[in-house]
């Protein structure tokens, strides 16, 4: 695996959904889970949402803790995934 200095920076990506606002994504290179939790829709791979928070990095539970407890809560199994 490369050091941190060679690997490539993500690069934000501003979207235009269907219902006309705009949407932030960030390009990163990362392993993808399994492909039954994952949907192509209008050109994008989507997660699941038990799929996204067990490939979120641990940072994102300390710095955005409150987005994080609002996703688990919509979660109604923790043995989905």
């Amino acid at each position: 695996m490369p050091s941190t200095d060679q690997m490539p920076r993500p690069v934000e990506k501003i979207v235009d959904s269907s219902m006309g606002c705009y949407k932030s994504l960030l390009d990163i290179r990362a392993d993808l889970p399994d492909e039954e939790a994952t949907a192509i829709t209008a050109g994008l791979r989507l997660l699941s949402l038990p799929a996204a928070l067990i490939a979120c990095a641990p940072a994102s539970y300390r710095q955005k803790p409150t987005d994080m407890r609002t996703a688990l809560a919509l979660t109604p199994d923790a043995s989905e995934s």
